[in-house]
């Protein structure tokens, strides 16, 4: 056994520096970031929600981190991440500020490089006991349940992360829970439904979703069904996005529709609101046939 706290020390040599370029080096290091970044984000945004005090500064926290792995990396020792363990027991003493962090550190800091045989006599079932005491706190019972009022989708990515966490490991289980958000994120803005309602000679459509050039051809299939020299309402109330492409094919119908005797009916502010919601207002302007104030809906 090592006799102090220095000479675990291992600064870097001449020799050791071009590793730096080896690829498993740099993805072990990516790996690392990638886990202890998210590992902190999810104990901060935890914490959060256990006490009143100041709220996190994710920016300033993932600096900190990056400050002190890089000390860490330089002096040998293992990297940092924020621990719910740790920090949960910061709330429950009582804890107002961010010092209580920077506090617990120092003991621990005094403790190993005063009292090392000290902690070697804590046995590791204790520690593991303490875990796993801490865990079953911060577990809640009732956080399934309000996912399911967001839908099934939501639930199964939840239990997805967790069953990755349990089964594979924690960056296993987030990065499942990432890609299955990506994926109903990138379908939330491909999915469009057109709903349409027949009211004599008038005709109405209602759109859902997200109107982008991914849902063209299913915009293009519905609009051909509208009867030459027909009235057709469109309604964008529960529209959530629409795009150039979109806005310029709606209005090339439009020009063509009224050509043959027809008359449309669009809500030309309230869409163009939601194309310059992304803040492209400009762009949007620029889409001549909408913002001619003749075809303006009143």
């Amino acid at each position: 056994m090592k006799d102090s706290l220095l000479s675990y020390v291992t600064l870097p040599t001449i020799e050791s520096l071009p590793k730096l370029l080896e690829l498993d080096i740099l993805i072990a290091g990516a790996t690392l970031a990638f886990v202890a970044s998210a590992e902190t984000l999810l104990c901060a945004t935890a914490l959060s929600r256990m006490h009143k005090g100041e709220r996190t500064n994710y920016d300033r926290e993932l600096a900190a981190q990056g400050i002190g792995n890089i000390a860490c990396g330089l002096l040998g020792a293992l990297p940092i991440a924020g621990v719910i363990s740790r920090s949960t027991a910061n709330v429950e003493a009582g804890a107002q500020t961010q010092w209580s962090s920077i506090m617990q550190a120092t003991w621990v800091f005094l403790f190993a490089a005063l009292l090392p045989g000290l902690l070697a006599l804590v046995p590791e079932s204790a520690l593991a006991a303490i875990l796993i005491y801490v865990g079953f706190r911060l577990l809640q019972v009732s956080a399934p349940r309000k996912l399911l009022e967001y839908g099934w989708p939501v639930f199964g990515i939840y239990l997805a992360t967790v069953l990755g966490i349990v089964a594979i490991n924690l960056l296993a289980g987030i990065i499942i829970g990432l890609v299955l958000s990506t994926l109903r994120l990138v379908y939330s803005l491909a999915h469009l439904d057109i709903e349409r309602v027949d009211r004599g000679e008038r005709i109405e459509l209602h759109l859902h979703g997200a109107a982008t050039f991914l849902a063209l051809p299913l915009l293009a299939g519905a609009l051909e069904e509208i009867p030459a020299g027909s009235e057709l309402h469109m309604h964008f109330d529960e529209l959530d996005f629409i795009d150039h492409a979109c806005l310029d094919f709606l209005s090339g119908f439009q020009l063509r529709h009224e050509e043959t005797g027809g008359r449309v009916v669009m809500e030309w502010r309230s869409l163009i609101g939601r194309y310059t919601r992304g803040g492209i207002r400009a762009a949007a302007r620029r889409s001549s046939p909408p913002l001619r104030p003749h075809n303006l809906e009143k």
